[in-house]
């Protein structure tokens, strides 16, 4: 039998204040009995501002520990490297660094060996970040820069994603183009978790589910089930 992509019981988190000049303070983001990824799709991951979504995609993954639970990706208690194409919400490119000498840094590969890749994979191809190579990371626009991160999210081959308000700054023409190469890739076979509260119009309608996070807990809905 084959295992499920996550598996993550009796999840708990609780925000502690550390500040040493003010009152200590306790607060409950979330607490979650079960959840499960068993087969490829679109999963959203919706919820009010402060309702601890960006820290529970850390807490599946391992960059934040939880109060409480147990995380397993693909039967496996430690994420295995490399299985996971992760998107953080506030992705930090060093400013004065060129496209080219990223992509060089990160994935071991010249610009001709990248361009091969492009050809190879429709999906990256289709992201054009080879046109970038020349620029400085700090003079492409977020677009481009989530361009440029999901290419190397992509180019690892990964299982599946988890990708924290990828639309978060984008233009409408971005978004509708980052939307259809998430379709895309769930068509593929992979699952894509994303947290977002402003999904565009050609996901909703390819979500499997949606996780809400409201009253400190979580519940699953089939479909998209935010508002318009």
């Amino acid at each position: 039998m084959t295992a499920p992509f996550l598996e993550a019981d009796n999840l708990f988190y609780e925000w502690k204040s550390n500040d040493l000049f003010s009152r200590k303070e306790h607060k409950v983001l979330w607490k979650i009995d079960k959840l499960q990824i068993n087969s490829p799709g679109i999963i959203l991951l919706a919820g009010r501002n402060g309702s601890g979504k960006s820290t529970l995609l850390r807490c599946l993954l391992g960059l934040m520990r939880p109060t409480q639970g147990c995380v397993q990706w693909f039967g496996q208690s430690t994420l295995p490297r490399g299985s996971i194409g992760y998107l953080p919400e506030l992705p930090i490119l060093p400013a004065r660094v060129k496209v080219s000498e990223i992509i060089s840094s990160l994935l071991g590969c010249s610009k001709k060996e990248f361009q091969l890749k492009e050809q190879e994979f429709p999906v990256i191809g289709s992201l054009k970040v080879s046109a970038l190579f020349d620029r400085q990371a700090q003079m492409i626009s977020k677009g481009q820069q989530q361009r440029l991160l999901l290419t190397l999210a992509l180019s690892g081959h990964p299982r599946g994603f988890v990708l924290d308000e990828p639309f978060s700054g984008l233009d409408p023409w971005s978004r509708s183009e980052l939307a259809e190469h998430l379709v895309e890739l769930a068509h593929q076979g992979q699952f894509v978790l994303i947290s977002s509260h402003d999904a565009p119009a050609a996901l909703r309608n390819r979500v499997k589910e949606t996780w809400i996070i409201e009253n400190e807990g979580l519940s699953a809905r089939p479909g998209c089930a935010i508002p318009e």
